[in-house]
């Protein structure tokens, strides 16, 4: 059984909107995925408004999408597998960088 998320799926719930003078935020939610969308447009102050940018989030995950789609495959890369019990955490690790000598 799968339950692969696509961007249709999602029922995006309107959570809040504030308008500044250079910019407008409105928040988004689906609690069903624990997913976000903020949505921030860029304004002069004197009533022109520009193109709206869309950043989603995956709730408990430290990352930006830009594009829905990329948020989708993130999401069931990590809640779908094999085991209900456990999920699958993304680690980022640094390492010093290692030089080849030249021969």
């Amino acid at each position: 059984m799968s339950n692969l998320l696509e961007p249709e799926d999602i029922e995006w719930k309107y959570i809040k909107h504030v308008t500044m003078t250079t910019q407008s935020h409105t928040l988004f939610r689906d609690e069903r995925y624990k997913i976000q969308l903020e949505q921030i447009t860029n304004r002069d102050g004197h009533g022109w408004v520009g193109k709206a940018k869309n950043y989603f989030f995956i709730d408990t995950l430290e990352r930006e999408f830009t594009d829905l789609q990329e948020l989708c495959n993130c999401w069931n890369e990590r809640n779908n597998f094999d085991d209900p019990n456990n999920e699958i955490i993304w680690v980022k690790k640094i390492v010093p960088i290692v030089k080849l000598k030249s021969s």
